[in-house]
């Protein structure tokens, strides 16, 4: 196997001009020799200008901090001779320091002139940009996730996504069928953390009608759905013991059976499966299904924290300002050096999905660290240390139906009103006794609660208890919606 070539570069996080965010600069450190950075140089490349320019903003030294290679993750940064301000690692500097990558995880991070923040750290010497990758970033280790996914996505070899809530594993699941000669047929997602383990067969292998109490016509799986693409299982370590036998056979087999049916259906399926647990478990102690393990890690991906890409922050914060509808009557609060800062320097133990909270925040004219910050005495944010959701095991039946109603019976609203996470909510769902899954609801009482509501999905939901999105792929199985 060829060892990849690492070498040290530095990356713009944060620049008055954002089309310079993103953009990169190689580092030959000769000897003891030192690397000069100022306005003028280095020259940084972007994925849109490959001839590089140097940082160029006005606010910085044409005198240049220097920095020394002491070792393979060691640096001596030297600040400029002039007045400018300077930070490492979110401290002033005036005089020179070492600092190693392994200080906040996988850079070093340097400011310029309260206005210019830069990364320093290691990637793959042939590491190149996020052409057409869900994955977007600069960092070594998102460059590492993106060629591994390269290497895997052309193959039907099964995949397990590893990596912590919030990381982006659907993220990585979505660039594996869309980069396969699959990626023309289906992609179909099941979440297993919200499968009951009399519901699971259903959704996974089908039903023939007649199988059960309102099976009332032939509905086929998730891996029929799939059959030529690829079905992504998220939080597989999720799945109900009683069906992980199931779920091994067919992927050994190749062959799905429809629960009361007697024959069995063929299917050309690829499995990718994501996960946040550790599920190296004895089977014998109640943990996940060894075997199946085995199958499902053919290839395992890790997806890093965002805590070990730091260098990303800024390219993440564009692209999610972009993505979100900011409110018309809201002033929205601009992104300052000061607050990249903050978010660099942030644990994120929520990783992405938590910076997307506080980019809303910010569209909505606040301060994204309130929640989670007090002031010191010399008026910094203090992580304070609390959980970024509240524990769900404190939510009544009370209070979880009501915030179901105010938000139509929709998933991600609802668990943002109770502050906890949407696998939370769907396990609050499934232990509740007033909230029925649709497939447990006979076709009458569907169909009787669509002609008293006149097919308002929000108010047929509240009227039967059940989930918005799990009525609407109930009611296409129905065929009474299209």
């Amino acid at each position: 196997m060829t060892t990849r070539v690492l070498v040290p570069v530095l990356g713009i996080v944060w620049h008055p001009e954002p089309a310079r965010i993103g953009g990169v600069a190689s580092l030959h450190f000769a000897g003891d020799a030192a690397v000069e950075v100022s306005r003028l140089v280095p020259s940084f490349r972007t994925a849109v200008v490959n001839t590089g320019a140097p940082l160029g903003d006005r606010h910085l030294s044409r005198s240049p901090v220097q920095l020394v290679r002491l070792g393979q993750r060691r640096f001596r940064i030297i600040p400029c001779r002039s007045r400018m301000q300077m930070t490492v690692n979110g401290q002033v500097v005036a005089e020179p320091v070492v600092r190693d990558l392994d200080d906040l995880g996988e850079e070093i991070l340097i400011g310029l002139g309260r206005t210019v923040l830069l990364a320093l750290f290691l990637r793959p010497a042939d590491a190149g940009f996020a052409h057409g990758s869900s994955l977007a970033g600069i960092s070594g280790v998102i460059a590492a996730v993106r060629r591994r996914i390269a290497r895997a996505a052309p193959t039907d070899t099964s995949v397990l996504i590893r990596g912590e809530t919030g990381a982006g594993k659907e993220l990585a699941a979505r660039d594996l069928h869309g980069l396969s000669g699959r990626s023309g047929k289906a992609l179909i997602s099941l979440n297993m953390a919200t499968m009951s383990a009399a519901l699971a067969p259903a959704e996974l292998f089908g039903v023939k009608k007649g199988a059960f109490t309102g099976a009332d016509s032939d509905r086929p799986g998730a891996f029929e759905q799939a059959d030529g693409g690829t079905l992504f299982l998220d939080e597989i370590g999720a799945t109900p013991a009683e069906t992980q036998p199931m779920l091994l056979r067919a992927l050994e087999t190749g062959e799905v059976r429809r629960l009361g049916d007697q024959r069995s259906r063929r299917i050309n399926v690829r499995i990718v499966a994501a996960t946040d647990a550790r599920l190296e478990q004895d089977s014998g102690h109640g943990g996940f299904n060894q075997p199946l393990l085995q199958r499902l890690e053919e290839f395992v991906i890790t997806i890093p924290p965002l805590r070990h890409r730091r260098a990303d922050i800024g390219i993440l914060i564009l692209e999610l300002m972009s993505r979100i509808e900011r409110p018309a009557v809201s002033e929205v609060q601009a992104v300052t050096f000061d607050m990249v800062i903050r978010m660099a320097l942030h644990s994120w133990p929520g990783n992405v999905r938590e910076l997307r909270n506080k980019i809303v925040a910010l569209t909505l004219g606040e301060d994204p660290f309130d929640a989670v910050a007090g002031r010191g005495d010399n008026g910094r944010p203090v992580t304070l240390g609390r959980a970024l959701y509240r524990d769900y095991d404190t939510i009544g039946e009370a209070e979880l139906l009501k915030a179901l109603d105010r938000s139509g019976w929709r998933i991600k609203p609802a668990a943002e009103m109770l502050n906890i996470s949407r696998t939370s909510l769907y396990r609050l769902i499934a232990a509740s006794q007033s909230i029925r899954m649709p497939v447990a609801i006979p076709e009458e009482e569907v169909r009787t609660a669509a002609e008293k509501t006149s097919g308002d999905f929000s108010e047929m939901c509240r009227h039967l208890r059940t989930p918005r999105d799990a009525l609407k792929r109930h009611l296409r199985d129905l065929k009474m919606i299209s």
